[in-house]
């Protein structure tokens, strides 16, 4: 079975990284979506009234996790 995103950023936690900045993030929202499906994580980056740079945070590091973690 292929690794979720939440899964696979929570092992990106400790790395300084693109993927360790967005995962320390999501590890403090209690209310983050359980999807791999990127427009729904974007729509809720928006709902939350998030940067731009979180959201390009999100873009770029869903794509580390495509080639990465599937």
């Amino acid at each position: 079975m292929a690794t979720s995103f939440k899964e696979w950023l929570d092992q990106q936690r400790h790395t300084a990284t693109e993927s360790g900045a967005l995962a320390r993030y999501v590890a403090t929202r209690s209310d983050w979506p359980d999807t791999d499906a990127l427009d729904a994580l974007v729509l809720y980056l928006d709902w939350k009234g998030a940067s731009e740079e979180t959201v390009d945070r999100l873009l770029y590091t869903h794509s580390q996790y495509e080639i990465e973690a599937r």
